[in-house]
């Protein structure tokens, strides 16, 4: 599971450079689209994009994650992954104690 996280870790690394993190801006008869990557304990996202082409793909990785999209248009395309990842599950928050 480690090697799956780490690996969509550097594809999305790697489009970063192409990513529009902000939000999606209304270009009228164009093409909108957004890439949001959360790497937090608890994401959200909410996504409305209102053009003719609208394209969207969300990565989050977290304890809680939540994803909302809104498209409207003639051609729509919308993409969620959601990896549960709990740090504290690897953290052995009990002592040890000696008799």
């Amino acid at each position: 599971m480690k090697a799956i996280i780490i690996s969509t870790g550097f594809v999305l690394l790697a489009a970063l450079p192409i990513a529009h993190g902000g939000p999606a801006i209304d270009r009228g008869h164009s093409l909108c689209y957004r890439v949001t990557i959360q790497n937090d304990p608890v994401n959200e996202s909410e996504v409305h994009q209102d053009c003719d082409r609208n394209v969207s793909r969300t990565a989050q990785i977290g304890a809680w994650n939540r994803a909302q999209t809104r498209q409207t248009g003639q051609i729509n395309s919308n993409g969620v992954r959601q990896y549960h990842s709990d740090s504290r599950r690897y953290i052995d928050w009990r002592r040890d104690r000696r008799w």
